[in-house]
C-alpha cells in the first residue's frame, strides 16, 4: 500500500472515531455545537474515502482508453472537494446571516 493510500485510510479511521465520540457527547449533552462538529467529521470521513478511491484510480497504468494514465483524477478529486467545501461554507454563511437578521 502506498503512503498516500495509508494516509487516507488513517484519516478515514480517525474521522470515523471522532464522529462517533462527538455524536455520543453531542447527544448526551444536547450541544448543537458538538453535533455540528460531528457532522463536520462525517464530511471529513467522506472526503478521505473519496480521496482513497481517487488515488486508487490514478495509480492505474495507461491503457487504450487512457493513453497517458489517470494521474489527472487526483486534480479532479481536489476540484470536487473544493466545490463541496465551498458549498458547505456558503450554506453556513447563509444560515449565520439569517440567524443574525431574524433573531
Amino acid at each position: 500500500m502506498t503512503p498516500q493510500k495509508k494516509a487516507t485510510v488513517v484519516s478515514s479511521s480517525v474521522a470515523a472515531v471522532l464522529t462517533l465520540i462527538k455524536l455520543a457527547i453531542g447527544i448526551a449533552s444536547g450541544s448543537v455545537a458538538v453535533l455540528a462538529s460531528a457532522i463536520d467529521s462525517v464530511l471529513d470521513m467522506f472526503v478521505s474515502i473519496f480521496n482513497y478511491f481517487a488515488i486508487l484510480n490514478s495509480e492505474k497504468p495507461a491503457d487504450k482508453k487512457f493513453n497517458y494514465g489517470r494521474g489527472k483524477i487526483e486534480a479532479l478529486a481536489l476540484f470536487i472537494e473544493g466545490i463541496v467545501i465551498t458549498i458547505s461554507g456558503l450554506y453556513l454563511l447563509y444560515e449565520a446571516i439569517k440567524k443574525a437578521i431574524y433573531k
